[in-house]
């Protein structure tokens, strides 16, 4: 908007003799000060021109091929003076830039010299950028972008754009490191067609939300992505993508998971589960529990100290899980319906204190399991999460109280030495099919 002043006749003398003053005080001024010093290079002084400028594209995707990626740099401002420079640094060897071109209103002179200009709106920098091809896992690398015009000044704040380039083509079996929290949605990239022959992964490292949240994508039947490419005249296309998921075996043994670091999801992946959120050293509620999940093996963090309810609920084609030492908890449900389950190994020096209901409840019959001395019963719709085995080993030198519910009478029952007369007198645990000491 054009801000005209309007003086009124009384006030004229008063303006005139102000404007007086003015000039006397300019002209009292070194001469040496009439002349701005241009500095020989950009200085951190940031100019007072009011100026925006922003990235329109701060987070740019790129397939494993490499290629061209083009970065769109706005401008809005009302600028005396062209931008006579900028300058452009790239934090990897993998990224250069190949050209870039200014693209906006033309200027409007303001004096005979054409010293002066102005533009109005906004401008466009166009960078075309020159990617290699990934010979690994996804990669990052940050651009930083200044502008400078009269001899150095600063425009405004340096702009930061990402490039994430996706990885290859996965194998079949793979073995990736964290490096820090959050960082798997990075190295695994938006190219869901690339995970598809993934069949085998063993992860090291820790594991944060939003690492867990893009495993959980693996365990999916099939998962969709929307990727939006853009062309040199900023010309938008998207495309939509759905690959089948085939992971089967998981190793975590050498994970610790965590709650801090970084959380962003890859936004082009569509099928995140956004309501999983990961506390330190637990296994979250309904982690596993993924519709079509075709996971047979799975080998658990050494450290884990919880596995949440629900956490492995349906997961049909799980033969045999090892429950780590250091595991307390055990939720409701973690392992219902998991019926092609054969063996849930839960070592003798477990720290194991809780089940909950329905927490063994796989719907198959175990051969063999134990429980640790350290185990409360608690009877709650049934005892020890309603497991069904042919063979129960028990560490209690006397046997826990039951009122309500008892053993099946198909279970062997395998109790501490000098411990099977309590067993055989005790209600619930006589009913087993047979009680014999170890």
């Amino acid at each position: 908007m054009k801000h005209i002043a309007v003086f009124s006749k009384g006030r004229t003398a008063a303006c005139l003799f102000a404007t007086l003053l003015t000039l006397l005080s300019l002209a009292s001024c070194k001469d040496s000060e009439d002349t701005p010093v241009t500095p020989d290079k950009p200085t951190e002084e940031t100019d007072t021109v009011d100026q925006k400028v922003i990235a329109e594209t701060p987070h740019v995707d790129i397939e494993g091929e490499g290629g061209k990626a083009y970065v769109f740099i706005k401008v809005y401002s009302t600028l005396y003076g062209l931008p006579q420079g900028s300058k452009l640094s790239v934090d990897a060897a993998w990224v250069k830039e190949e050209s870039h071109q200014m693209r906006g209103e033309s200027p409007q002179f303001a004096d005979a010299k054409g010293s002066r200009a102005v533009y109005r709106g906004y401008y466009d920098m166009v960078y075309v950028l020159d990617v290699d091809k990934n010979e690994g896992l996804g990669r990052e690398a940050t651009i930083t972008f200044n502008y400078y015009k009269d001899g150095g000044l600063h425009l405004g704040k340096p702009v930061k754009v990402t490039l994430h380039q996706w990885p290859r083509n996965l194998k079949s079996s793979e073995t990736i490191n964290v490096g820090h929290p959050g960082q798997l949605p990075v190295l695994m990239g938006g190219n869901v067609a690339a995970w598809s022959n993934l069949t085998s992964l063993k992860l090291t490292g820790q594991l944060n939300t939003a690492d867990m949240r893009t495993l959980r994508l693996l365990l999916k039947r099939s998962v969709r992505s929307m990727t939006t490419y853009r062309d040199a005249n900023g010309g938008k296309v998207e495309i939509s993508t759905a690959s089948t998921m085939n992971l089967r075996q998981l190793d975590m043994g050498d994970c610790e998971l965590v709650e801090d670091g970084d959380t962003a999801v890859e936004e082009c992946i569509e099928d995140v589960d956004r309501s999983y959120v990961q506390r330190r050293n637990v296994l979250g509620d309904r982690a596993f529990f993924v519709a079509g999940c075709k996971l047979d093996s799975i080998v658990l963090p050494k450290s884990l100290t919880e596995i949440g309810h629900d956490a492995f609920r349906m997961c049909g084609n799980l033969s045999y899980i090892d429950i780590p030492a250091t595991v307390t908890t055990i939720g409701s449900y973690a392992f219902q319906n998991c019926t092609g389950m054969k063996e849930i190994r839960i070592p003798e020096n477990s720290a194991l204190k809780s089940l909950g209901v329905y927490a063994l409840a796989t719907g198959s019959e175990l051969n063999t399991i134990t429980f640790p001395a350290s185990l409360e019963v608690v009877e709650n719709n049934g005892i020890l999460g309603n497991v069904a085995a042919r063979n129960i080993h028990i560490k209690w030198p006397m046997p826990p109280v039951l009122s309500r519910f008892r053993i099946s009478d198909k279970i062997t029952l395998w109790v501490p030495k000098g411990s099977g007369d309590a067993y055989k007198a005790a209600f619930g645990w006589n009913h087993a099919k047979e009680i014999k000491e170890e």
